[in-house]
């Protein structure tokens, strides 16, 4: 089975706390924001104890006059992204600068409903709901387009091939995706989105930590003496 991706995951975990119905089109988009959210907090804390489960990447944004909108879905493969750091790029000189790469409560107080003004990006958004898209708190005029390029570094999840590029174990086993839906749904079932008995809460907790270990076991059996493909963080 293949690894499912955050938003996948995230509508699973709505499902099982009961917050939309199988027949519903689709989560609500606010819970959905919050469940990945706290899909990331997850795998943040499950990462500390040096498990893989996310690969560090670069992506080099190219900006088009008058466009303040992209899409990341051609290159995010697995569907997941988690932004870390992004930076304004000198095409020709090679100069980088550090820009503010904002949440998206910061985003919403700061940028949305405003008038943009036109120049260099200053302020950035990833969006990881739907398309997953990086958005620009301003206007690229044709000089900037011209002059500068985005770039994001990320984690994203580990690839399925078997081996990374250095021959590190990237793989990760079929309990993943179990043990992220009723992670998840612990916490989203606890108050966050829905109130849940205290029974079915432990239900979630038992299933993801029977999991969990199943997972920790595989990954150690197989892993090998060279350093995490990558540092887990959340923002």
């Amino acid at each position: 089975m293949p690894l499912y991706s955050a938003r996948q995951i995230a509508e699973e975990s709505l499902r099982k706390i009961g917050a939309y119905s199988i027949n519903d089109s689709e989560a609500q988009q606010n819970q959905l924001e919050i469940a990945l959210e706290w899909l990331g907090l997850i795998l943040d804390e499950a990462g500390a104890i040096g498990l893989p489960f996310l690969r560090e990447r670069t992506f080099d944004i190219a900006l088009v006059e008058g466009e303040t909108s992209y899409s990341l879905a051609d290159a995010t493969i697995s569907g997941v992204i988690f932004p870390l750091n992004a930076w304004l790029v000198h095409t020709s000189l090679g100069t980088v600068r550090q820009i503010n790469l904002l949440t998206r409560e910061d985003w919403d107080r700061c940028v949305t409903g405003k008038a943009l003004i036109d120049g260099e990006p200053q302020n950035i958004f990833v969006d990881q709901v739907g398309l997953r898209t990086l958005h620009i708190g301003r206007i690229p005029t044709e000089d900037v387009a011209q002059t500068y390029q985005v770039k994001i570094r990320a984690q994203t999840y580990s690839e399925t091939s078997t081996t990374a590029e250095n021959g590190a174990l990237m793989a990760l086993p079929p309990m993943w995706n179990m043990w992220a839906i009723y992670a998840l749904a612990s916490h989203l079932g606890n108050g966050t989105i829905r109130r849940l008995p205290d029974n079915i809460l432990g239900e979630f907790r038992g299933h993801a930590a029977a999991k969990f270990d199943e997972l920790n076991n595989a990954m150690r059996r197989n892993r090998t003496n060279r350093p995490p493909v990558a540092t887990p963080h959340w923002m």
